[in-house]
């Protein structure tokens, strides 16, 4: 594998990325910690962050052989352990809006397959993957209707980037959503999503595109784009996915016309998302 360029910045000045990159010499991975739902820290960082740091840790020891099934098991176990060691694996179960969970693209070179498990994103043979999940789209169209209500009666955009007022409203529909994550019911719904979160991924054949793991064939060679989703839309080089995101931001930096979110970019943030984009030569 050669890397040919490599991009982080989390989404402002002073904070700390959930997103992590891992590059070993048998496995290149993208990492995209989930936003926390409510104030908890573990260790004193966000859930996301520390479900990225635990993720990242099984990729650097994992064996250069291992299948998505393993890794997806590994990852799995590593993260219920720091709920066991701090007490808190009934309540993560009760509550999956308390869960440290991430989304996840890796790179394996031994078997030359993309895994993607939740909604972090790839190219690969100028094909781009990216399994968006349903609720994000229903809840982004709820926030960006109510944000652009207000805007029509007296509100600024300034204002809403000082505070997301449609932000509010949807906020406990976010924390609420989690109970799609890994849904273990008897009944599969079309909000249905899957995300490392120590909990074992339902398997079934009418699961919803969102809450099943996605292996990407990258026999042929050449170069791929691995990325969070941080970027509204991904190229095949850092440059021109930089410059869309820029374009973007510049005429629709709240997301709610262009690049429709659950959250735009606020006041003195750099973008609405932590991003980072790796592109190697297979």
């Amino acid at each position: 594998m050669r890397v040919t360029e490599t991009f982080q910045q989390p989404k402002g000045p002073g904070r700390v990325s959930e997103d992590e990159l891992v590059m070993t010499d048998s496995y290149i991975a993208v990492i995209d910690g989930a936003t926390a739902k409510d104030a908890l820290l573990w260790d004193g960082v966000t859930p996301g962050r520390r479900a990225a740091v635990i993720i990242a840790g099984v990729i650097r020891s994992m064996a250069p052989t291992l299948t998505m099934d393993e890794f997806i098991s590994l990852s799995t176990d590593a993260i219920m352990a720091e709920y066991v060691r701090a007490g808190r694996a009934e309540t993560v179960r009760l509550h999956p809006w308390e869960r440290i969970s991430a989304s996840v693209v890796v790179y394996s070179a031994t078997r030359r397959e993309v895994w993607l498990v939740g909604d972090a994103m790839c190219m690969v043979g100028w094909k781009c993957y990216h399994n968006a999940k349903l609720i994000d789209t229903l809840l982004a169209d709820v926030r960006t209707e109510c944000d652009r209500w207000l805007l029509s009666h007296g509100r600024t955009e300034a204002g809403l980037m000082e505070h997301d007022a449609g932000r509010d409203i949807i906020a406990p529909f976010l924390r609420e959503q989690c109970f799609f994550q890994n849904s273990a019911g008897p009944h599969y719904c079309p909000y249905d999503y899957c995300v490392l979160d120590g909990f074992p991924l339902p398997r079934g054949p009418h699961l919803p595109a969102s809450a099943r793991p996605l292996i990407v064939d990258a026999g042929a060679g050449g170069d791929i784009v691995l990325s969070s989703d941080g970027y509204p839309r991904l190229f095949a080089t850092l440059r021109e996915s930089e410059d869309y995101l820029a374009d973007v931001l510049a005429h629709d930096r709240l997301a709610l016309k262009l690049n429709k979110q659950t959250k735009g970019c606020l006041e003195g943030q750099y973008s609405y998302d932590d991003r980072t984009y790796v592109r190697f030569r297979a």
